[in-house]
Formats: C-alpha cells, structure tokens, sequence
C-alpha cells in the first residue's frame, strides 16, 4: 500500500529515478562511468563522492560507513530528514556485491544520524536497480 508524500519532501518514484537514468547517461555518453555514492533525491539535489573502479582493496566497512556518513552530514546541515542514497556504477542493474556493501553502509549511517533512509539503488547506464526489494527498470533507448 503506498503511503502518503511527506509534506516538503520530494517524490523519489520511477519517474525521478528515469530521470536519473537520463542524467546519468546525458553526463557520461560513453558508459564509462565512475562510481558515486549519491545522497539526496534522484533528479533533484544531492550531495556525491566519487572514486575509481573497481574500488581499490582499502574500501572496508568502515570505509564506506565514513564516506556515507560525510555526506549525509553534508545533507543533514540543510535540514533534511531523509534521504535517498544510491550508487551511480558501471555495469547492469543486476545486485553486485558492491551495491549490498554499501547498502549496510547507508543502513547504519542513517541509523547513527536518525536520518530516514527512503532507499538505497543502483543506477547504472541501462536502468536502475533498487538494492533492497530487487526491482529494477530497464531501458535500451530511454525516452525523456
């Protein structure tokens, strides 16, 4: 049963996250992509670390619980109460071991900082994937 849109938040729905498929293939047209860690609302503001792929061996837990933690207090400043996290990755949108590390890693971030964690995906060049439920949407020639 879907629940009501909070007043002040932004919709996180397939249309916003097509969209953020759109972005992401208008900015990287060649599908190489970096890997970002996203908080904030597809299609809408955020705050975004990058780094290199593969990730190098020295990303551990702890690692990936900082790298979210520093961006949700980035997002936390403005006054936000929830949040959108998700991964920007090469590949399809098919659960890759990375998208459930980080996935713990933006469980117990929002946990510590009592920020709503709406949800936690992976978009890729083709599509989306929403790490939790297994849903996915994917597109060979994404309309806008």
């Amino acid at each position: 049963m879907p629940t009501e849109p909070t007043p002040g938040v932004p919709p996180a729905g397939d249309v916003e996250w097509r969209l953020e498929v759109g972005r992401t293939r208008a900015a990287h047209p060649r599908r190489a992509l970096p890997f970002t860690v996203n908080v904030g609302w597809p299609a809408g503001d955020r705050v975004s670390a990058t780094a290199s792929w593969p990730l190098p061996q020295e990303y551990d837990a702890g690692l990936r619980f900082d790298v979210v933690d520093a961006l949700l207090e980035q997002w936390d400043e403005a006054g936000n109460p929830s949040a959108c996290v998700w991964l920007t990755r090469p590949g399809l949108p098919t659960v890759h071991d990375e998208d459930l590390l980080w996935l713990a890693a933006a469980i117990h971030a929002c946990a510590a900082r009592e920020i709503e964690l709406v949800t936690v995906r992976a978009v890729t060049h083709t599509g989306w994937l929403d790490v939790v439920t297994g849903e996915s949407r994917v597109w060979r020639r994404l309309r806008l």
